[in-house]
């Protein structure tokens, strides 16, 4: 008889997790995203808080509630994803987690800002273009958050200032008044994202990582502001030509002004900004010697010998300062090499001189 052995069970084996985060890196990771969503919390408030107290309203007090609390969870989650991998030493998901959070957390804080202070921003720019147009008007804004705003007034009459632009062309500045503020901020935004976009430890030895963070967010306020308004624009082709509550139809109707012209004028300024940026970082780039260096100031010369050339007759007194300074000015644009060879030309030209007289 063959005798029969019993295999048991395999033992179970108690699973370990992949990772392990010690309570050192526990309390790191927990103020390393506790710190950025303290600071996204405070600087929303600063635009939420006006918003609340201008809705007035219970349930546009909870919307703007609701919206911050959602934005700072939202953001936290992602760091806090990405602030995990970097800590259990997995750098491919960090990585990745990272890409992921600095391209969605300036998004998001971008909408929040622009729905509640953002509208703020451009009633208020409606506000001050009737200060400026009429006389002591009584002006009333009513904003509605995540939705629009209202800015209406009574007067009695225009200032001289709106008087000269006549009653089109006042009511025309003032409903582009708030375009305009918000274009202004999407500038002052890109030129910032633009300084501190590349921050390091030399330029900036102990905020470089917090400059770049913020310069994200500058961008993320810019991109949204720029594509709201935008749509705006565009939504003016479908608003009635007698709501002239709608800032673009006003324009169109009353300023002549057609909603793709309104589109593109306000992503003039700001391609005007990037042109200017780009342009002043190849200069700092390439270098004092280089001809993109010298460029600015060889074009000044040259303006200013035109206006000499072109002077009017009453202007005639003034030639030999202006000459003077233009002189003046050519002679700093000058390199090392042009100056050696001209006071080489000046030394030979007064021995000649001597020789002669001698």
């Amino acid at each position: 008889m063959a005798n029969i052995q019993t295999i048991g069970s395999p033992r179970r084996i108690p699973s370990q997790p992949l990772f392990t985060i010690s309570a050192l890196q526990k309390e790191k990771w927990v103020n390393e995203v506790g710190k950025a969503a303290l600071k996204e919390l405070v600087i929303s408030l600063t635009f939420a808080v006006p918003t609340a107290v201008m809705a007035g309203t219970a349930a546009g007090v909870a919307t703007v509630i609701v919206a911050v609390a959602l934005m700072v969870l939202f953001n936290a989650a992602l760091r806090g994803k990405a602030a995990y991998h970097k800590h259990t030493s997995n750098q491919a998901l960090h990585k990745k987690w990272e890409k992921i959070a600095n391209f969605l957390c300036p998004l998001t804080f971008g909408i929040v800002a622009y729905f509640t202070g953002g509208i703020l921003f451009h009633e208020a720019g409606h506000a001050f273009a009737m200060l400026a147009a009429a006389k002591n008007p009584l002006i009333t804004v009513s904003v509605t958050p995540f939705s629009s705003g209202v800015t209406s007034s009574s007067f009695s009459q225009w200032t001289r200032f709106g008087e000269r632009m006549g009653h089109e062309g006042a009511n025309t500045f003032i409903g582009a008044a708030g375009a305009a503020i918000s274009v202004v901020i999407c500038c002052i935004a890109l030129g910032l994202w633009w300084k501190y976009r590349k921050a390091t430890q030399e330029t900036h030895p102990k905020q470089h990582v917090q400059m770049r963070e913020a310069s994200r967010y500058l961008l993320g306020i810019a991109v949204v502001n720029l594509a709201n308004h935008l749509l705006y624009a565009l939504s003016s082709f479908e608003a009635s030509k007698t709501d002239l509550g709608h800032d673009f139809v006003r324009l169109w109707v009353q300023g002549g002004i057609h909603p793709l012209l309104s589109a593109f004028l306000i992503v003039l300024p700001l391609l005007i900004v990037c042109a200017a940026l780009y342009h002043q970082s190849r200069i700092s780039q390439t270098g004092e010697g280089h001809p993109l260096a010298s460029h600015r100031s060889h074009l000044c010369t040259r303006i200013k010998h035109w206006f000499i050339a072109t002077a009017k007759p009453r202007d005639l007194s003034r030639l030999p300062e202006k000459a003077e300074k233009s002189a003046v000015s050519q002679q700093r644009c000058e390199t090392i090499e042009q100056r050696e060879k001209r006071e080489r030309r000046a030394a030979q030209a007064i021995k000649r001189q001597r020789s002669l007289t001698s």
